[in-house]
């Protein structure tokens, strides 16, 4: 049996039924079949053959046992350090981000309820959004530009970009860097557009 039809349950079942059409068991295979499934309940087998309902549904225990369960010391302090250190640093690009983001949007993703999420919900989580914030964080040298305020070690400041001209106001200007500035949180508060209660778009 091929690899394609083992791992697929329904080439694998239509295969099992090819094979046994028009085929006659005899009486002896019958009672050996009887014997060998004597105790076990084959209520959902025809469903588990279409793929219908999981193979261990109601059934606890039944899960594969991991290989390496149990086994200590497989790996060496060594190889746990290499493999440690490959995946330190290691970033994807922002074309990369881009790339996965698109994969992932609207109806391409897991969870995809029919497009119900708010449009300014979407802009603000959107790839384009994040890359504009951060390159505002940058400019401003991570910084709050009206008192200056800036996080180091043993004193954390929450930093935020605000939009100089209002997000819902100045569509044109979402993503414009100049009308962004970086901000903490308290300097953000005395703001005269902060929480404004605008219209969601």
């Amino acid at each position: 049996m091929s690899n394609k039809v083992f791992k697929n349950p329904k080439l694998r079942a239509e295969r099992i039924s090819r094979s046994l059409t028009g085929k006659k068991l005899s009486e002896e295979h019958k009672r050996n079949l009887s014997k060998s499934h004597k105790g076990k309940s084959l209520r959902n087998f025809g469903s588990f053959l279409k793929g219908t309902i999981p193979w261990n549904k109601g059934k606890k225990g039944t899960m594969p046992i991991p290989w390496n369960k149990g086994k200590k010391g497989i790996y060496t302090e060594e190889t746990i350090r290499k493999i440690s250190e490959a995946g330190i640093g290691r970033k994807h690009s922002e074309a990369t981000k881009i790339r996965i983001g698109k994969a992932q949007m609207g109806e391409k993703n897991v969870n995809w309820k029919g497009g119900i999420t708010p449009e300014n919900h979407q802009i603000r989580t959107s790839i384009k959004y994040k890359l504009w914030r951060k390159v505002v964080f940058e400019r401003d040298n991570y910084a709050c530009v009206l008192c200056g305020d800036r996080q180091a070690v043993g004193h954390k400041v929450v930093l935020q970009v605000d939009h100089i001209k209002p997000f819902c106001d100045y569509p044109e200007l979402r993503f414009a860097i100049d009308n962004g500035r970086t901000l903490c949180i308290p300097c953000h508060r005395t703001t005269e557009t902060f929480s404004r209660k605008s219209a969601i778009l």
